[in-house]
């Protein structure tokens, strides 16, 4: 019984769509939708080197990072301390942090993590298989 394994690369893919997909609903949860540039912005792509060498790509518009941290639209200069007295005078919670990125499941500490797990679960069992194959060849047994 032969069975189809999957490369490092096709491995990476996987997780990259699945990041991607994460992040995207993350946004939509933490309704950080204005435009919808920022979700069709998320982009990657998995380059396959020598020797198993991966290279993983992902790309978003920066001021992804700026709704990340909870930084909203700039200010002009001298402006930021008249919104911010009229924000609190009318009751108003000011910016709050949306983690599509860097915070939970969808993270990308978390989402890296899992790669590392995935492409070493794969190399792992690919080393297992290629002993048993070994063992397989090589292993005669005389019966007299």
């Amino acid at each position: 019984m032969t069975e189809t394994r999957k490369t490092q690369k096709e491995i990476a893919q996987e997780w990259l769509h699945y990041a991607l997909q994460g992040w995207e609903t993350e946004v939509k949860r933490l309704k950080a939708v204005n435009s919808g540039s920022l979700l069709s912005s998320f982009k990657g792509t998995v380059i396959a080197g020598a020797e198993n060498a991966l290279q993983v790509t992902v790309a978003y518009a920066w001021y992804g990072q700026m709704v990340d941290a909870g930084l909203g639209r700039g200010y002009k200069y001298g402006e930021q301390a008249d919104t911010a007295s009229e924000r609190k005078l009318l009751g108003g919670k000011g910016r709050r942090p949306k983690p599509f990125w860097s915070k939970g499941k969808a993270g990308i500490g978390n989402q890296t993590y899992r790669l590392k797990d995935l492409l070493a679960a794969n190399i792992g069992d690919e080393t297992v298989n290629k002993i048993l194959d070994d063992i397989a060849l090589n292993h005669t047994i005389k019966i007299s």
